[in-house]
């Protein structure tokens, strides 16, 4: 088992021992938010200042390989492809390709049609739309339409269309 704590990752053995995976394992920020396992078993992680992943007990930087400002990290999910999806706070969504050494990261932003770039979760639900929750609303994403052809088909709820929850920071299925 892993724990995320704001001094680094914790690993439970089967010998009952507890490891610290923190900043002398490449960990630039030991405060942890988010860690997911994907598909392949690879551990992704979010922190205050950024996203990594584990591999061999070593962490890697996405933000110092791509370049990807160092924002705090709210969710980390997977799709049916493998592309990971890292919702962050303030710079929207990084949409990670499914091989890690050959990835393109792709933002999901303001700037392509989402109304808010402060995203405190993000889902993937049974019909293959990602909800990301904002301060501001609640983003509905045609998942299949971008992964087909690029296009980021978004519809936005708020106040104006019944939406009285606005800030919106959870959602279950």
């Amino acid at each position: 088992m892993l724990f995320g704590t704001d001094k680094g990752i914790y690993i439970y053995a089967a010998d009952q021992k507890l490891t610290n995976i923190g900043k002398s394992n490449g960990l630039n920020n030991d405060k942890v938010r988010v860690l997911f396992e994907d598909k392949s078993q690879k551990i992704w992680i979010g922190t205050m200042k950024g996203f990594y992943y584990l591999e061999n007990d070593k962490v890697t930087s996405f933000n110092e390989k791509y370049n990807i400002p160092d924002a705090p990290v709210t969710s980390i999910i997977e799709d049916e492809r493998g592309k990971i999806l890292v919702s962050t706070y303030d710079f929207g969504v990084f949409v990670i390709g499914n091989a890690v050494n050959s990835n393109v990261v792709k933002p999901i932003n303001k700037t392509m049609g989402i109304y808010n770039d402060r995203i405190l979760f993000n889902f993937l639900d049974r019909a293959n739309n990602l909800w990301l929750g904002t301060p501001s609303g609640l983003e509905c994403i045609d998942w299949t339409e971008y992964n087909n052809s690029g296009t980021l088909k978004v519809n936005h709820y708020d106040k104006s269309n019944g939406y009285l929850g606005v800030e919106t920071n959870a959602l279950c299925r």
